[in-house]
């Protein structure tokens, strides 16, 4: 898969990574041929949202050995984690985004549970586009336990570089209390999107400081890309 894929992650350098934080990412195999990217965003923070998080990653890698389809995975993943959720007598909701990158169909399937949607980077026109299928996003985990989440497919291409991210990279303000917008972060993504993958990050996370005027976010951030570096 190395051969196939390179993966980054990125905390901003402020993040304390012995802090209880409520998101999680993971890439893993899927098959021969394709990678899944998996990105989590737990309300709220401390023991109970890390103890939920570590319980949706276990059920991912749980489901992601018995489905291939992002739709079908959330959809599961959702049905058992509100079923963990009822018997603990307990309200608690995560956001999560899924995508298979797959080299042999040379495409994206992705599946969206209330999260902000992922960008493509690409080499063309145009730079950086959402990741938002036919425009629906399913709600978040947890709530409804019948829910289901459709799987969006879109074309790979080899140069494609793509940034999954929870919310707590645009959910900031200016010191006069304006607030930073998710058009503001796909426009900062557009303006980055010819840099190397290892610089992009860390332009993308400056550009959002100086509109803040702070070096520490307000929430936990989590940012993962995955560059594809060939297709069949």
């Amino acid at each position: 898969m190395l051969n196939t894929f390179r993966c980054f992650g990125k905390l901003p350098a402020d993040a304390n990574i012995d802090e209880l934080v409520p998101s999680v990412f993971s890439v893993f195999p899927v098959g021969e041929k394709a990678a899944g990217v998996f990105i989590c965003d737990v309300m709220g923070h401390g023991v109970r949202s890390a103890l939920i998080t570590s319980m949706i990653r276990a059920l991912v890698e749980e489901q992601a050995g018995v489905t291939t389809d992002p739709g079908e995975l959330l959809t599961r993943v959702n049905h058992a984690l509100a079923e963990i959720l009822r018997q603990a007598r307990t309200t608690m909701f995560a956001t999560c985004f899924y995508l298979v990158a797959d080299v042999d169909n040379a495409e994206l399937r992705f599946a969206n549970a209330g999260h902000p949607c992922a960008f493509r980077i690409r080499q063309g026109s145009p730079p950086a586009e959402k990741l938002q299928g036919n425009g629906r996003v399913g709600p978040a985990m947890g709530i409804f336990p019948s829910a289901t989440y459709q799987t969006a497919i879109h074309p790979m291409a080899k140069g494609d570089f793509i940034m999954l991210f929870t919310d707590g990279l645009f959910e900031v303000e200016d010191q006069d209390g304006n607030a930073f917008s998710q058009q503001q972060l796909h426009t900062i993504v557009i303006e980055h999107a010819a840099l190397p993958p290892e610089h992009f990050f860390t332009h993308v996370l400056d550009d959002i400081r100086r509109f803040s005027k702070r070096e520490v976010f307000n929430d936990d951030v989590c940012v993962v890309g995955v560059e594809v570096r060939r297709t069949n």
